[in-house]
């Protein structure tokens, strides 16, 4: 068996070391720098650092256990005592085609670099389905959310290891997350996989601030969405879609679930391979009441 250079470099090092490591990265593609003045310019706040960012692409695992590749912005702070930072994750908000993230160096990734320009090693998941990851993004599904997130850190530290991002030193071994929207709901899922998973010691979680969550969706999130106006039907067709994808026996087609003509307006927005149809054109397209474009779902 022929093993690939940095694999034996990895596996070598980890021997001698004791160093436990996954072998989760794949690569990391340098994206800009960005100075501390036109962060502040943005965000109205002191910083310090400026920041690269990286798009990183690695290993983890699908919704049912299986191999599959996933993607993610990794910022950290330009300075020669580049050391000791803590990692903070943010989880990105609700998207739909698959460029609508963190590694494709869109708005919200301002968000990291302006976490990463006052002294954090950012990570920035583009989840499941999203950026470099195949197939349909499972919406709002908390176990790939946490596993996506956890992977990318073990990631961004295996890069570190091997010397694949120029300036980089291990992190200070603490951790914070936050996310906002599908973000607060994908933080949330990841500080509760940590938990319930014993992981404490590997990602040793200081604090964490999900924010503007959809965490009770059979409760607090149904009340809204079942309320005589929804001003963002799609989301309840991604939801849809993506527990089919996960769980599987929902139903057989579209048709079984959303009245004509919006049973055939909804799939090329969930067909795994959407680079180009937005959330704000499906929801122009859904009407705001959930009982005229779905289903009759009982008494």
């Amino acid at each position: 068996m022929k093993m690939h250079s940095k694999s034996f470099a990895l596996f070598f090092s980890s021997f001698i070391l004791g160093t436990s490591f996954s072998q989760n990265f794949i690569s990391s593609t340098f994206i800009n720098t960005i100075e501390p003045s036109v962060l502040m310019a943005v965000s109205g706040l002191s910083l310090t650092y400026s920041v690269d960012t990286y798009k990183i692409v690695y290993e983890t695992t699908d919704v049912d256990g299986s191999a599959t590749v996933a993607s993610g912005a990794f910022c950290i702070p330009v300075s020669p005592e580049c050391q000791g930072f803590p990692i903070a994750v943010y989880e990105h908000g609700t998207s739909l085609r698959k460029v609508d993230v963190p590694s494709e160096d869109i708005q919200e990734t301002y968000i990291g670099r302006i976490f990463a320009a006052g002294g954090y090693q950012v990570v920035m998941p583009d989840y499941l389905g999203m950026g470099e990851s195949p197939g349909l993004h499972p919406y709002c599904h908390g176990e790939s959310e946490a596993t996506a997130t956890l992977d990318m850190i073990r990631a961004v530290r295996e890069a570190q290891f091997l010397g694949e991002i120029p300036g980089m030193e291990p992190d200070n071994g603490e951790l914070f997350l936050t996310g906002y929207s599908q973000g607060g709901h994908a933080a949330m899922a990841t500080h509760k996989h940590i938990e319930e998973n014993n992981l404490l010691e590997e990602f040793n979680v200081i604090a964490s601030a999900p924010c503007s969550g959809p965490y009770e969706i059979t409760g607090a999130m149904a009340d809204t969405i079942l309320a005589a106006s929804y001003s963002n039907p799609g989301y309840i067709v991604y939801i849809m879609a993506s527990y089919q994808r996960v769980y599987g026996d929902l139903y057989t087609s579209y048709s079984d679930i959303l009245k004509a003509p919006y049973d055939e307006i909804v799939e090329p927005y969930f067909n795994g391979n959407n680079y180009t149809l937005g959330m704000g054109s499906l929801n122009n397209q859904l009407p705001q009441e959930i009982q005229s474009f779905v289903e009759d779902y009982g008494p």
